[in-house]
């Protein structure tokens, strides 16, 4: 265990707990890809099958069984609709585009063919091309919503210290996976592609949810003063 670890670990966890409680105050999971929490439902799923084959450390078993929980408990909410406000239609990139890319991807960098080495390569393709619906959905709504990039940036910063690990572990411990290097290279070019696509002037920086009640309320303190203009004028 170092500090980059440390703090990638905890720089994906915060991201993920942001996102769920931000779901869960606002009672509205809308601006949000269902698909993509639902990529990594199953990116977590196939890395950590080994669950309970093999204990490296409690802190290590601890963490798995986290982000399990929580990224479980995002898509499940995303998928009753929460309140209704999951927009479907334009959550709409095939999840196909990825599946197969990152089954392909990993068959042809597993150290052996195992189904757990299998399932751990995929991962790793599959965890770099998940927050792709994402930015689809944020391109065809046209807005960036603040919770998207906050949650985005932190990614991002994850990722990165994940770098500085890989380089320790090199230096320090000698040890180098080629697989983690190539998948986590391109997530990360990935994620930071991400925050300038969302910091650009290709989407706008405003909340629809928040936009429509002010709206509501503009439009009700308008009729009311018109009601009362047409009575005083009676």
């Amino acid at each position: 265990m170092n500090i980059y670890r440390l703090l990638g670990d905890g720089s994906h966890l915060i991201a993920m707990i942001y996102l769920l409680l931000w779901i869960i105050k606002r009672k509205s999971c809308s601006g949000i890809s269902g698909k993509t929490q639902f990529v990594h439902c199953i990116v977590f799923t196939l890395r950590y099958l080994d669950l309970f084959k093999y204990f490296i450390s409690y802190y290590n078993t601890l963490i798995k069984l986290i982000f399990l929980t929580i990224t479980y408990a995002t898509t499940g909410l995303i998928a009753i609709g929460y309140n209704g406000t999951y927009e479907m239609e334009e959550d709409n990139l095939k999840l196909s585009y990825i599946l197969i890319p990152s089954f392909i991807l990993g068959m042809l960098f597993t150290y052996t063919y195992d189904i757990l080495e299998i399932c751990w390569s995929m991962s790793l393709f599959l965890e770099a091309l998940a927050i792709l619906p994402q930015l689809i959905m944020s391109h065809n709504r046209g807005e960036s919503l603040g919770v998207i990039r906050h949650y985005m940036l932190m990614l991002a910063f994850y990722k990165t210290m994940y770098c500085f690990n890989w380089v320790y572990r090199k230096l320090c411990m000698d040890y180098f996976s080629l697989t983690s290097v190539i998948a986590g290279t391109g997530q990360t070019l990935v994620y930071y592609a991400a925050v300038k696509m969302l910091y650009s002037d290709q989407v706008v920086f405003y909340d629809r949810d928040i936009f429509l009640q002010y709206k509501t309320l503009l439009t009700e303190s308008s009729h009311a003063q018109n009601r009362r203009l047409n009575q005083n004028s009676g």
